[in-house]
């Protein structure tokens, strides 16, 4: 296809000042506020969820070949899901009916990244059929887990850790959630993901960041 030669000066110029890619970014040693979107409902039967501006932020720090993310966002109330009862419902390494109030369910916090370096991100949902992601997830009362995924409803636990950990703590009403990733290469994105438990938050029902990329 030609464009008009009346077209053809601003076209250039576009393509000159418009980037290929739109690269969120993560200062380390700097703390971040963080762009978070809301999933929506799928079913005319789900509530449309809380879209109280959660506030979160994160902070990296890189040393040497080890990332530490500290994801913190306001979360006032504390709503945790035992292992057991979570058990009896099935294997979903989110949330599946998760004790005996159906509408009732736990906070949780994630952190992702690509497995591998490639020529695009992978899908920011889980990754893609050609981008397996490995997902750190922290859950309040379960133990820390290290996931992977080729997109939404292929997640599953990964071979070992990983090199990835998490551990959280209290900060008055804000909950901190820090990710560490082992051997890390600065040239992969992170992402991340919260589940608010108050406001019904579980699977797919969650608050997500786009890809950011680490700098020194």
């Amino acid at each position: 296809m030609r464009f008009p030669a009346s077209l053809a000066v601003p076209v250039l110029l576009l393509a000159l000042v418009v980037p290929a890619r739109a690269d969120f970014l993560l200062a380390a040693g700097k703390e971040t506020a963080l762009l978070l979107n809301r999933t929506p409902a799928i079913f005319l039967t789900d509530p449309p969820g809380a879209k109280t501006d959660l506030k979160a932020r994160a902070r990296a720090q890189i040393d040497g070949k080890t990332l530490r993310v500290t994801l913190s966002w306001e979360d006032p109330t504390e709503d945790a899901v035992s292992g057991s009862k979570r058990g009896a419902y099935g294997s979903d390494p989110i949330y599946r009916k998760p004790t005996e109030k159906t509408d009732r369910f736990g906070d949780a916090a994630a952190m992702m990244v690509p497995a591998e370096k490639g020529v695009r991100f992978p899908g920011i949902m889980m990754g893609d059929p050609a981008r397996e992601v490995r997902i750190s997830l922290w859950r309040a009362g379960a133990e820390p887990e290290t996931l992977r995924g080729r997109g939404r409803g292929t997640v599953e636990k990964a071979p070992g850790d990983a090199g990835f950990s998490a551990a959280q703590r209290r900060n008055g009403s804000r909950r901190e959630v820090a990710f560490t990733v082992q051997e890390f290469d600065p040239e992969l994105p992170v992402s991340f993901a919260i589940w608010e438990g108050a406001s019904g938050d579980r699977n797919g029902y969650k608050w997500y960041s786009p890809w950011y990329l680490v700098r020194p």
